[in-house]
């Protein structure tokens, strides 16, 4: 993370519609007596907890172990091939959403990125939305913190997680031994290029 934080902070300002999680402090917390140490990161909440979460989704854009069983459902968040529904934002939103997308994307490819979610988080509207203002800077988290429906009956949360996942020794051996099983196409931990396509297109098919 320090080695890219200065890019992440100017990233941020240049685009205040991001979808990467907002990172707001980095500690290191030990005992000298024992030499014991561990870092903390504190992030920011892309779900408002004052708001029901009817359903949550971890998205990848792969297929490759990406279902969770009925057994779980409610406990976890489900995956993508649970994923059987848009999200309906009219095409105005959704070309300013792939857009923004696109330069976070390509900003975690820069930095050998991969493996990273698009955490959606839905809820439900039981009454007509009222005119309350977000503090958010972004389009996308205007109302109460998330983004409305084009026809104002779902609330969508939606962001970028697990975005410090570099593309080391061990995620290619992981990607190269499940080749030999699956299609490489559709294995998570694909090389960032291969990786960022797949995820682009994959949100692309995934709003309307």
């Amino acid at each position: 993370l320090r080695r890219i934080l200065k890019s992440y902070y100017e990233h941020l300002k240049r685009n205040p519609n991001s979808l990467l999680t907002k990172i707001y402090g980095l500690y290191r917390l030990g005992r000298r007596s024992d030499n014991f140490e561990i870092g903390i990161i504190v992030m920011s909440n892309f779900f408002n907890p004052s708001i029901e979460i009817s359903e949550q989704y971890d998205l990848k854009g792969s297929t490759v172990g990406r279902h969770v069983s009925e057994d779980t459902e409610g406990e976890v968040a489900l995956k993508d091939l649970n994923f059987q529904r848009k999200l309906r934002v009219g095409l105005e939103v959704k070309a300013k959403l792939l857009e923004q997308l696109e330069r976070d994307c390509k900003w975690m490819q820069m930095h050998e990125i991969c493996d990273y979610s698009m955490l959606v988080g839905i809820h439900v509207m039981r009454s007509l939305p009222v005119d309350i203002k977000s503090e958010s800077k972004s389009e996308f988290c205007s109302y109460r913190g998330g983004l409305l429906s084009q026809d104002q009956t779902e609330l969508y949360f939606i962001g970028l997680i697990d975005i410090l996942t570099v593309y080391n020794f061990k995620k290619k051996s992981e990607y190269r031994l499940k080749s030999f099983i699956h299609d490489k196409s559709q294995i998570s931990a694909a090389p960032p290029d291969r990786y960022r396509s797949r995820f682009q297109n994959y949100v692309a098919n995934i709003i309307e």
